[in-house]
């Protein structure tokens, strides 16, 4: 007997001994206002942990970078192979963290120290029906400096959408049903590019990331459709279901409480609002309400989700909505511009200050100023060279 417990208890040494290792867990790096944490041991930590130390620093994106918990820790999942990026909300300087392979667990945690910089120049992504997918610093005075290609071949790329932190981005490809996901370098650069994976698209056309970048949403002309694809850790799609029972569905946004998603139908003249069910698939789909739209292509909200923009192809406007409490829209406004011509895709900016749209049928970008009752101050032609824009998305870090 006493030699099976002292057998035991090497055993058990011997096993933290190996799990405590030396050197350092994690391989750490930063740009700009972001963290980038990468496991040095071949395993994948499901529930890693973070905290910030240094006083006036704090998680940027709580609930979507990673799931905050008790003592100030915010778990995360990290492997060897795939770089997790977080971002920190602070100003420039020095900040200490405890990071930890599992959880808060003392024996698996250790200090590290990085330095935040202010963030990099925003960058517009805007595909074109040329089969090109444009990168654009945007300036300080909101419009494009010169735009250059990514580098990758798209076979007529429509929706294009970034997740949260930047690093992965997903390109429609109207002409093939597919989509193309996108390794993001720290500078904006396209890196590489793959097919997600995804399978059940016809007539691709837009897409949608769920906040917490789990779920994908892509719209379907061909089949009036909206496919609901989960996103797997390495950022590629599961199976992908449809839901029927739209006309012409284009873009869509989901809203920041992951309770809706908001499909602009442009041949119904419709918005329509979808439950999103706890499973991320989609429940009953019914008119947002809010009054006409004209060939509704584009739908963006605020970062507080209380008003939507909604791009009308067939009149050339751009349609401001209040969103009631219950997510239906009320008292939307119609907004014409000289610089509307054919507008499609529509986003704003995290600050909520500019709208860009594209116009697709004279090949320019507006960029609108927000005035602070939510409408559209007039739009300047925002420059940089694209072709026939269809689509647009941010990344602001």
């Amino acid at each position: 007997m006493n030699n099976m417990v002292m057998r035991i208890a090497l055993l058990l040494l011997l096993c933290q001994t190996s799990f405590a290792g030396p050197g350092l867990f994690f391989t750490v790096n930063s740009t700009g206002n972001t963290v980038m944490i990468r496991s040095n041991i071949a395993h994948t930590y499901m529930n890693a942990g973070i905290k910030i130390n240094t006083p006036g620093y704090r998680i940027g994106n709580p609930g979507v970078d990673c799931k905050q918990i008790g003592n100030g820790f915010c778990l995360f999942a990290v492997d060897n192979l795939t770089t997790k990026s977080i971002a920190i909300s602070g100003t420039p300087g020095t900040v200490s963290l405890t990071l930890c392979l599992n959880g808060r667990g003392p024996v698996s945690c250790q200090q590290y120290s990085v330095m935040l910089s202010a963030a990099s120049s925003p960058l517009a992504y805007v595909t074109n029906d040329n089969a090109a997918l444009l990168i654009c610093p945007i300036n300080s005075g909101g419009t494009f400096d010169a735009c250059s290609d990514a580098g990758v071949s798209f076979n007529l790329p429509r929706g294009v959408a970034l997740n949260s932190t930047g690093n992965r981005a997903y390109v429609v490809n109207n002409g093939t049903d597919t989509v193309s996901l996108c390794q993001v370098n720290v500078n904006g650069s396209i890196a590489a590019c793959n097919d997600s994976g995804g399978s059940g698209f016809s007539g691709a056309e837009g897409i949608a990331l769920n906040p917490a970048n789990s779920f994908a949403y892509v719209s379907n002309v061909s089949s009036a459709t909206v496919s609901t694809c989960p996103i797997n850790f390495d950022g590629s799609f599961g199976a992908c279901v449809n839901t029927a029972g739209f006309s012409q569905p284009a873009g869509l946004v989901v809203n920041q409480a992951n309770s809706f998603i908001y499909v602009a139908d442009s041949v119904s003249d419709v918005v329509f609002r979808c439950a999103i069910l706890n499973d991320g698939s989609l429940g009953a789909c019914a008119d947002a309400g809010g009054g006409q739209f004209f060939g509704p292509t584009g739908i963006t909200l605020n970062s507080d989700n209380m008003r939507a923009y909604v791009t009308n192809i067939n009149n050339d406007q751009v349609s401001v909505c209040t969103i009631l409490p219950g997510g239906l829209f009320d008292s939307c406004q119609s907004m014409a511009d000289p610089t509307f011509n054919g507008p499609f895709g529509i986003v704003l900016n995290a600050a909520g200050t500019s709208a860009y749209i594209a116009n697709n049928s004279n090949g320019t970008v507006s960029e609108c100023p927000v005035l602070p009752d939510g409408t559209l101050a007039p739009c300047t032609n925002a420059g940089g060279g694209v072709t026939m824009p269809v689509f647009l998305a941010l990344r602001e870090m």
